[in-house]
């Protein structure tokens, strides 16, 4: 079974899904320009990518149902 089959097997009432990225620090957009302000640091950078390794924001637990990839009707949102 695939990724996608998985998630519909798992989450059949689920209307969307997006990329299981935490995040991705562009380098210049404001978070990659000023990444202590958003509560990241920056851990490595390279010429030929436009995003940079980043550390776990403590924020980051907060968010975590958000950041998962799993909206509106799924019933692990309700938990």
């Amino acid at each position: 079974m695939d990724h996608l089959e998985c998630l519909r097997v798992r989450f059949p009432d689920t209307a969307w899904s997006t990329e299981r990225n935490l995040l991705e620090v562009e380098r210049t957009s404001e978070m990659g320009r000023q990444p202590e302000r958003f509560g990241i640091t920056v851990l490595g950078s390279w010429p030929w990518a436009s995003v940079m390794d980043w550390n776990a924001p403590a924020w980051r637990a907060d968010h975590l149902r958000t950041f998962t990839g799993h909206h509106l009707h799924s019933p692990e949102q309700a938990a």
